[in-house]
């Protein structure tokens, strides 16, 4: 259906009476090189299908040889900007995977956190269809180009299946979001990034509007344990006004940093549990954190360094990612990846800058936000019982560790917080066949609508460190609301 003008606006579907219309107004009429994909005058001016063959990333150039010689080609997937913000010219980055098994499946939106984080970690590294193949020193000193050093291969447990996933680079200014604002266009609140999130998916729907008939999930890990349930309150505020018809069915997070003023006091618990810090170490790393939740509840702002002197304590530990293989996110790998000819010409980025970790973000966001809560969100959330809820994390994971979740949640206001306090949490098993042994996935709760899920052998990057285990709980979760009994 292809529509010009302001016609486009309103006839683009029910969405459009509900949709930024002062932002896409600007566009009308406006065009933009292909070179730069910005879709946001295509859809402006109702060129649905000519955004779509724009963003469209597979073809036969998307290719890479994995360390077998053998061609990985990128699936099905679409690429580009949104314009969310057109004072400041600020610009969200997306990548866009639809579900080649079932194509009903429902919607997923992914944010990594940081703050500061590409969203890019979470499709390469987390759960995405692709994911950095092991270069050998051979294969480094041969390459004779960066991008011929770029290998990939794909990931067998992709989330990408059950789901159809986007990724989206979140806030402006980091990984390939950016503004033409420079520094100006970055935020430094909450508010001002789910302003953006929420313009991003009134427009995505108008580019895809067939996700409109597909349950929409948001999710996330880490420090988008705010972003995550920010944005979901926000829909949900503009649902009950019946400004909006985005189909929000539940949330999902990874690890979520979602009350910091709790959930820090308890972090350095995990070490000492395991016999890593002396009892005097934990006091003083409690006292000094409790010092600096302090100092925010009274509305005394400090520079980030404060913050990161306070923490200076964990650098000791080179295991704070995950207790027992103390793997990190290989930054590089996804840096070289997305900064790849390849994947640069691919996805149509032009000249934009790739910052795989922006500091400009976790310095600006930080210094005023780091210890900005979303508990209020999220027990609202749960309170409406019109949403599934997930909340999961590795058994490995020092950073955002099981208690510092459980003692969180257990002082977030909902209904069902004495339930969940109640609850026995149940060992997650499964036996592949009669004669094999039983194997040990995990351990979860479900409570209402809030299934809590601890994933054994994973630390902060759960997708990465148990993929097949993660995708059988994110299928389970959307299916079933939480892990069902003999999920194999």
């Amino acid at each position: 259906m292809r529509q010009q003008g302001k016609t486009a606006l309103v006839a683009a579907s029910a969405f459009a009476a509900v949709f930024s219309i002062a932002t896409l107004s600007r566009y009308i009429g406006r065009k933009q090189h292909p070179a730069n994909r910005n879709l946001t005058p295509y859809i402006a001016n109702g060129e649905i299908k000519e955004a779509q063959k724009l963003s469209l990333v597979t073809n036969s150039s998307t290719c890479s040889q994995n360390l077998r010689g053998e061609d990985v080609c990128f699936p099905l997937s679409y690429a580009g900007f949104i314009t969310v913000d057109e004072k400041l010219g600020n610009n969200l980055f997306f990548w866009y995977f639809p579900s080649q098994e079932d194509p009903g499946a429902p919607l997923a939106i992914w944010l990594n956190g940081g703050p500061g984080v590409s969203s890019m970690f979470g499709l390469f590294w987390d759960n995405g269809p692709l994911q950095p193949a092991q270069t050998t020193e051979d294969n480094a000193k041969n390459a004779d180009s960066k991008s011929s050093n770029i290998r990939l291969e794909r990931r067998k447990d992709s989330w990408v299946g059950p789901l159809s996933m986007v990724y989206v680079d979140n806030p402006v200014g980091v990984g390939y979001s950016y503004s033409t604002s420079g520094d100006l266009g970055v935020h430094s609140t909450h508010r001002q990034i789910t302003d953006d999130l929420y313009e991003f998916l009134q427009q995505f729907y108008m580019l895809f509007p067939e996700n409109k008939r597909r349950d929409l999930y948001i999710g996330g890990q880490s420090y988008a344990g705010k972003y995550v349930p920010f944005l979901a309150h926000r829909i949900h505020e503009a649902k009950k006004k019946k400004e909006t018809s985005i189909p929000l069915t539940g949330i999902y997070m990874g690890g979520p940093f979602f009350a910091p003023e709790k959930m820090l006091i308890d972090q350095s618990n995990y070490l000492f549990n395991v016999g890593a810090i002396s009892l005097a170490q934990l006091k003083k790393q409690r006292r000094d954190y409790r010092y600096l939740v302090d100092k925010y509840v009274r509305g005394e702002y400090f520079p980030l360094s404060v913050w990161d002197e306070a923490s200076r304590f964990f650098h000791n530990f080179p295991f704070t990612n995950n207790f027992v293989t103390s793997e990190y996110p290989d930054e590089e790998a996804i840096h070289d990846i997305m900064t790849s000819e390849l994947v640069q010409n691919a996805i149509g980025v032009g000249n934009v800058t790739y910052k795989v970790v922006s500091w400009t973000v976790r310095q600006k966001l930080g210094s005023t936000q780091f210890f900005a809560s979303a508990r209020r969100e999220l027990g609202e959330l749960l309170d409406s019982g019109s949403y599934k809820v997930l909340i999961y994390n590795g058994d490995y994971d020092v950073l955002v560790n099981s208690e510092m979740i459980d003692e969180a949640l257990l002082v977030t206001r909902w209904a069902g917080r004495s339930e969940f306090a109640n609850a026995s949490r149940k060992v997650w098993t499964r036996q592949r066949s009669p004669v094999s042994p039983r194997e040990y996935m995990g351990f979860y709760s479900h409570t209402g609508n809030l299934c809590r899920v601890v994933v054994h052998g994973a630390g902060h990057q759960v997708g990465h460190d148990q993929a097949e285990i993660s995708k059988l709980m994110i299928s389970s979760f959307v299916k079933d609301g939480c892990i069902k009994e003999g999920t194999e």
